[in-house]
């Protein structure tokens, strides 16, 4: 298997990618001539009184956003199917990897880890499938017409509407970087986690695993407080991003007033209220593309994590080769077994294979 992303993403949906690329060109060049339009109802319709150009006006731009609706609903379905299929395929794959390994490896290798990984590990690749590149090429696209737009309105005023961009792209992936590894830890810590489980289960069976499970219970307390230590570190670097990236964008429209409004005063003619208005509604629709574009970022970064462990986890590679696994802090550990069934069916009834076995062995009681 590919153990690149983005090569496997290709090498399934080469021509779907390219249709998309056509429909996002087409989809984004419309923007700006959204955005003159705007300008042109309000300097020239509504200012100079003149209604026929108005109704014309207001119809182009009524038919402008059909056509990019009909576009956007186009653009989304196909990511959607893309999506879809490609979660297909990699499931698919996985379990033709799998179906694969030496049958001496195959025993030598946990079940959970596995299932958990195909089902739910999976399904979160399977939006990131469709929006792989569409997103970050659509909203790039989108953001470089608005700005170009932007710019020649008045280069000044564009000037302060992207200021503060530069401190973001400086910013924001340094603590996007540190959200990717703790994610990758999160991840190997919660595979410990499942193996614990199926670990203490198959040991059920053997009656001399008894006298460990108060350990094991110590043991798997501990690493779910190493589970919550990361996800709490996570959850504050996230809501840190969340917070800059707003305080950011809250900035941006008071530069662009106060730039405005003093070409306005000090210089009457460089600068109208309907040109104002344009730069308004320009920043506010650069304003999106720019979020899209970091949350895109984010959502890549994780998907390469999630992606990376997917693939090592079924060629029986470490899962992450930078985490050590912390040591049990009780010094005996529950055997490992080998998984068998612990059910099977007859006659119409369930019997049970290990459980019932398991819990009928007489334990000592505690004296009092």
């Amino acid at each position: 298997m590919e153990s690149n992303l983005y090569r496997y993403i290709l090498r399934h949906s080469l021509w779907h990618q390219v249709f998309l690329t056509t429909i996002i060109c087409v989809l984004a060049s419309l923007n700006p001539l959204v955005l003159n339009l705007q300008k042109r109802i309000v300097n020239h319709a509504i200012q100079q009184g003149d209604l026929p150009a108005l109704l014309w006006l207001c119809a182009g731009f009524l038919l402008v956003v059909l056509a990019a609706g009909g576009l956007k609903y186009v653009k989304q379905s196909t990511e959607g199917s893309l999506s879809e299929t490609l979660l297909r395929d990699l499931r698919a794959d996985l379990f033709d990897r799998l179906l694969r390994v030496p049958p001496r490896a195959g025993r030598t290798r946990s079940a959970a880890p596995l299932i958990a990984t195909m089902l739910a590990e999976v399904e979160d690749l399977g939006q990131f499938f469709g929006e792989a590149f569409s997103v970050p090429l659509y909203y790039g696209l989108l953001l470089l017409g608005t700005v170009g737009y932007l710019v020649v309105l008045n280069p000044w005023m564009a000037l302060a509407g992207v200021s503060l961009y530069p401190i973001q792209l400086w910013l924001i992936p340094k603590l996007q970087r540190r959200i990717s590894d703790l994610s990758r830890e999160r991840i190997t810590l919660v595979r410990g986690l499942s193996e614990r489980i199926h670990d203490s289960v198959s040991a059920l069976e053997d009656p001399s695993a008894a006298a460990g499970i108060a350990g094991a219970s110590g043991s798997f307390r501990a690493h779910l407080q190493d589970i919550l230590r990361v996800r709490m570190r996570t959850y504050h670097l996230k809501y840190l991003t969340k917070w800059i990236n707003n305080f950011l964008a809250k900035l941006g429209p008071l530069f662009l007033l106060l730039v405005g409004g003093w070409l306005i005063i000090t210089r009457p003619g460089s600068f109208d209220v309907g040109s104002l208005v344009a730069f308004l509604v320009g920043y506010e629709q650069l304003n999106e593309p720019w979020r899209e574009l970091l949350a895109s970022f984010q959502q890549r970064e994780l998907a390469k994590v999630k992606y990376e462990q997917v693939i090592a986890i079924f060629e029986g590679r470490p899962a992450s080769p930078s985490i050590e696994r912390r040591e049990d802090p009780l010094p005996s550990p529950i055997p490992r077994r080998e998984l068998r069934p612990a059910f099977r069916f007859g006659n119409g009834l369930l019997h049970s294979e290990t459980a019932v076995p398991a819990f009928s062995q007489h334990l000592p009681t505690a004296s009092t």
